[in-house]
C-alpha cells in the first residue's frame, strides 16, 4: 500500500475555529455574568465583549503551528516523528489529536480548510489522516480481505 502524498496545513489560524476561540469565552462569562447578575444586560454585555477582547488578544499572540505529513512520518512544528488520530471530519472542518513519541504527551488539533494552502492540500490532509497506520506512525499494510469503499 502507498503511503498518502506529502501534506501541510496551518492549524487554526483562521475560520470557523478561530470564531469557537473567541466566542466560547464570551458565551461562558456571559452566562457567569447572568447567573450573577440576572436581568442586567450591560453588565452581561461588558463580561461577553471584556472575555471576547482577551481571547482575541491572546490569540494573535500566539505562535501558529504547522501539520506536516511528509509521506512517511508526521510532524507538528519542531516536533517530528509524532501520530496523528482523526477524531472527526466535517468536510472543511476536521478534530485530530496529535501524539508525541518521545514524551508521549497528546494535543488537539483543529484544522480548517481556510488554512490549507489548496483544495489539493487539503485532500491530500485527508487522505493522509485516515491512511492505516501501526502505533510508531508508519503506514499499515491491509488485510488480504477485500477493499471497502
Amino acid at each position: 500500500m502507498r503511503a498518502a502524498p506529502p501534506a501541510a496545513c496551518v492549524l487554526a489560524d483562521c475560520g470557523l475555529w478561530r470564531v469557537a476561540h473567541l466566542a466560547l469565552p464570551a458565551v461562558s462569562l456571559a452566562a457567569l455574568a447572568w447567573a450573577v447578575f440576572p436581568g442586567q444586560l450591560q453588565y452581561v454585555t461588558l463580561a461577553a465583549l471584556a472575555a471576547a477582547g482577551f481571547s482575541g488578544w491572546l490569540w494573535r499572540r500566539r505562535t501558529p503551528l504547522m501539520l506536516v505529513w511528509n509521506g512517511a512520518e508526521w510532524s507538528l512544528g519542531a516536533r517530528q516523528g509524532g501520530r496523528v488520530s482523526l477524531l472527526w471530519d466535517g468536510g472543511c472542518w476536521m478534530l485530530a489529536r496529535w501524539h508525541a513519541d518521545a514524551s508521549g504527551t497528546g494535543r488537539w488539533l483543529m484544522l480548517d480548510r481556510a488554512d490549507a494552502v489548496s483544495a489539493a492540500d487539503w485532500h491530500a490532509l485527508r487522505v493522509a489522516l485516515v491512511q492505516p497506520v501501526n502505533p510508531r506512525g508508519r503506514v499499515r499494510e491491509p488485510s488480504a480481505g477485500p477493499e471497502v469503499a
